[in-house]
This record gives C-alpha cells, sequence and structure tokens, in this order.
C-alpha cells in the first residue's frame, strides 16, 4: 500500500503542450486578421536547487521550464482581393522559438519568456497558403507581395497571475502581463473567472499547471472561465512595420488600445487536458474591425 501511495503522488514531471487558435473554427466564412496560430511546447519540472533557478524560487514553489515553437499569420478582411488600398491590415507572417520559466505557488504565478525568431517574406508564408488554398480547392488568397518585411524576432515576456477571491465553486484571478522587443511593446491587465471544479493556480491546467496525478480516471478539472484584458500596444510591427530592416511595402495605423475577452471550458484530467475558448477582440488597426477566433489547447503528460 505504501508503494502504491508513493506511486500515486509522484507528478509528472514532463509533458507536451499544443495550442491552436483559428477563427475558421467558427464556421462562419471568417478567415482574416490573426487568422492562424500554432504553438508547441514541451515542458517539464525542474530542480529547484539548479544554480540559475534559485535566486527566484522559494521553497513552496514549483518551476518548470518550456521550449516552444510559435507561428503566427495576420492578414486583412479582405484577403482573396488583390487590391492593397482596399486592405485594413498588412499580411503578416512569424515564426519563433520560445524558452520559458514558470514560477508557480498556491496562489501566484509568475511566467517569463525569451523568443527568438523571424518575420516576413523570408518565411515562405504565402507560397504555403496558396498551396495549400489550391490543394482544397479554397479561393487563391491575394496581396502577399505586400507583406511586413523581414526582421529579427527578440522578444521579452512577463505575465503574472494573483488569485484575488476563491470560494468553493468560484474563483476570481487578476493578470497582468507585458511584451518588450522589436516585435511587440505591450501592456495588458485582466480579470479571469472560474466557475465549476477546479485545481489552485499551481496545478490548474487553465496556467498549464496541471502536474499532480489524481489516481483515478475521473476528472480532476471541469470549469467554465470568462475574462480578457485592456491591452496598450505602442508598438505593434505586424501592423507598422519593424523598426529593424527594410520599410515594409504596406503598413497601417495600430490601434494603440485593444481589448480582449475570451468564454471557454476547461477540462482536466489523469494524463490528458483540453481547454477550448472563444476570443474576442476589439479592432487592432484604424480601419479594421472587431474579431472573434477560437483556441484550442491540449496537453499531454507523459
Amino acid at each position: 500500500m505504501a508503494m502504491s501511495a508513493q506511486a500515486q503522488s509522484t507528478p509528472f514531471a514532463h509533458w507536451v503542450h499544443f495550442t491552436i487558435d483559428n477563427d475558421s473554427f467558427l464556421f462562419s466564412e471568417t478567415d482574416w486578421y490573426y487568422t492562424s496560430g500554432i504553438y508547441a511546447s514541451y515542458r517539464k519540472v525542474i530542480d529547484k536547487d539548479n544554480a540559475l533557478i534559485r535566486p527566484f524560487a522559494t521553497k513552496e514553489c514549483k518551476v518548470i521550464r518550456r521550449l516552444g515553437l510559435a507561428h503566427q499569420i495576420y492578414t486583412p478582411r479582405l484577403f482573396n482581393v488583390p487590391l492593397v488600398d482596399l486592405y485594413d491590415r498588412p499580411h503578416a507572417a512569424l515564426l519563433q522559438f520560445d524558452y520559458g520559466l514558470s514560477f508557480a505557488q498556491h496562489h501566484q504565478l509568475l511566467d517569463l519568456q525569451v523568443s527568438l525568431g523571424w518575420m516576413g517574406p523570408a518565411l515562405g508564408t504565402g507560397s504555403m497558403l496558396t498551396w495549400f488554398h489550391d490543394l482544397l480547392g479554397y479561393r487563391t488568397p491575394r496581396g502577399w507581395q505586400y507583406e511586413i518585411g523581414n526582421a529579427p524576432i527578440i522578444q521579452t515576456k512577463v505575465s503574472w497571475h494573483k488569485a484575488l477571491f476563491t470560494h468553493r465553486l468560484i474563483d476570481l484571478t487578476l493578470t497582468t502581463r507585458g511584451e518588450l522587443g522589436t516585435i511587440q511593446v505591450n501592456g495588458a491587465v485582466g480579470p479571469e473567472l472560474r466557475i465549476g471544479r477546479f485545481l489552485p493556480i499551481h496545478h490548474s491546467l487553465l496556467f498549464n499547471q496541471h502536474t499532480e496525478p489524481n489516481g483515478s480516471k475521473g476528472l480532476s478539472e471541469i470549469f467554465l472561465i470568462a475574462g480578457g484584458d485592456m491591452a496598450y500596444i505602442p508598438y505593434n510591427a505586424t501592423i507598422q512595420g519593424p523598426s529593424l530592416g527594410r520599410e515594409s511595402p504596406h503598413t497601417e495605423t495600430p490601434a494603440n488600445w485593444v481589448a480582449n475577452g475570451h468564454l471557454g471550458l476547461g477540462v482536466g484530467g489523469n494524463r490528458m487536458d483540453a481547454l477550448v475558448m472563444i476570443n474576442f477582440r476589439s479592432p487592432t488597426t484604424t480601419e479594421a474591425q472587431d474579431h472573434k477566433f477560437i483556441s484550442i489547447k491540449l496537453n499531454y503528460r507523459l
């Protein structure tokens, strides 16, 4: 019995995470603005005695390291029209590699990330999309010759989640985040509400912290979420063009204030969990419209 209890209490030391964002999941014939995002990462609980970690980790802290890859695609609303004068957002594509550390306690989580990559036509995204649309018989995407110019991605990102109120089946968390780098400079703050059966921050799938097996085949979490934030964005290279590199053939004027919101459902099991959300975003340029897209997030513990 002692050996069985010990085996059940051993955490999953490493797992894989996958997220896909796409507005076509709405089945509303939308395929524009933030039209696609794919994120994959490998995550592992690491030893707090590591020389690089020790100065930042407290005794009660759980530290997770991640290595990730991200690809994002942005297009104007009339993406299949060849006239650049009708575009309300530039075409843009990004590919980046991420290294991150999260420091989680019962009621709060600090997440740090550094990203390196590339933005621009050198990625060949326009040619890839043309091939994919032709293969499936979709309308040929146009305007990629006006894509935001080539530039390196060197980004840092910080986010902090703090539990404000928790009582049985309801939980309210405040999230603050910010980015600084060659592609994005922004900051945002907003609430996150969970209703249902959920784990605290340092174990919940919502914060990619579920590493403790529950010893059964039942669900460890099932909850509804509602949240959002207000972001101030003084610099967005995917819209106004990069500060490094050549001038882009088409740019727009970014909206400095952008509101984000989401509604979703999270379900966590012993080895696998999933989170599905519908996201709402206010216009990101002075000519654009509101936007909606779906996020599907999956974790599988190895």
